[in-house]
């Protein structure tokens, strides 16, 4: 009987690794692509329609340009521990001088808050 009770605990470790290397594999494919997804979107949003957040006169001195340019205002990116990160609170409609660029909950918004909370990578 101590062999069957091995046996079963050996079986239920091996699929408690495969669900759990699965997970991962999922999460890792589901992380939000920078250049793919969120550079886009802030220059269709930021940049295309008025050239607000561009170059070197850039309002609030944020240039969605570039990765290297966004990252320099970091207190931007940065998730608070209530309420929506500075730069989807002010792309939204917070005291915003462009008015609302995305709508709380919109797909474009959503991409953004889970590329904030993956840490913003550059990837």
């Amino acid at each position: 009987m101590g062999y069957a009770r091995a046996m079963r605990n050996l079986a239920a470790f091996a699929l408690c690794a495969l669900i759990a290397g699965c997970a991962a594999d999922q999460t890792t494919s589901e992380r939000t692509s920078y250049a793919r997804q969120i550079e886009p979107i802030l220059l269709a949003k930021c940049t295309n329609s008025s050239g607000c957040h561009s170059g070197a006169s850039a309002a609030g001195a944020l240039d969605v340009t570039s990765y290297d340019r966004l990252v320099q205002r970091s207190d931007l990116l940065q998730l608070p521990p209530t309420g929506a990160p500075l730069l989807l609170a002010k792309a939204s409609g917070s005291p915003h001088a462009g008015g609302v660029q995305l709508v709380v909950g919109s797909d474009v918004y959503l991409a953004i808050l889970h590329w904030l909370d993956d840490g913003a990578p550059e990837n």
